[in-house]
């Protein structure tokens, strides 16, 4: 039988310690964790409009965000609003065609959340300031030890992100 894995008890240490650091990158880049889950999940998980941009349902967002954040269809429309107003985001109406090519029906609610340029750049500044966290604390590691732990967390994120991503597919 297998023995059971865990993390290494310095990873819960590291990450008491990170929390901070990171919730003052989600500061300095005027961005909140749910504002980053938004622009990620529709650059990742959205769909290709006819006109390059990543989109999501705005219905199916707001299930999302009601899940994981408990959100109420207000809060969405506070923060679709915030978003727009700084050319994160906005909000299109697909043709019955353009749903049924995306999403593979006519039917429903249309109106997507589509992100704009200003919404890929916050994106990538908070990636950035991310990066630059993650270059001071391997700054000094050997590049042995570097380049292992980076094939590491490579592979696993791989692995993490086809298990959670089977998991959420199957409906959890």
């Amino acid at each position: 039988m297998a023995t059971r894995r865990e993390l290494p008890p310095e990873v819960f240490r590291l990450a008491s310690v990170l929390m901070p650091e990171i919730d003052k990158i989600f500061g300095s880049c005027e961005l909140s964790p749910v504002g980053l889950f938004i622009l990620m999940h529709i650059n990742y998980s959205g769909k290709t409009h006819k006109d390059g941009r990543k989109v999501m349902l705005r219905d199916e967002m707001t299930t999302l965000l009601h899940q994981f954040f408990k959100y109420q269809p207000k809060d969405v429309s506070i923060i679709v609003g915030e978003f727009k107003e700084n050319k994160y985001l906005e909000v299109i109406r697909l043709t019955k065609s353009e749903k049924q090519a995306l999403y593979g029906s006519e039917s429903g609610r249309r109106d997507a959340l589509a992100l704009d340029e200003a919404g890929l750049a916050k994106i990538n500044e908070f990636s950035s300031r991310i990066n630059e966290l993650y270059n001071q604390l391997t700054g000094d590691m050997p590049d042995t030890a570097y380049f292992l732990m980076n094939k590491a967390l490579n592979k696993f994120g791989t692995v993490a992100l086809n298990k959670l991503h089977s998991t959420k597919t199957r409906g959890r």
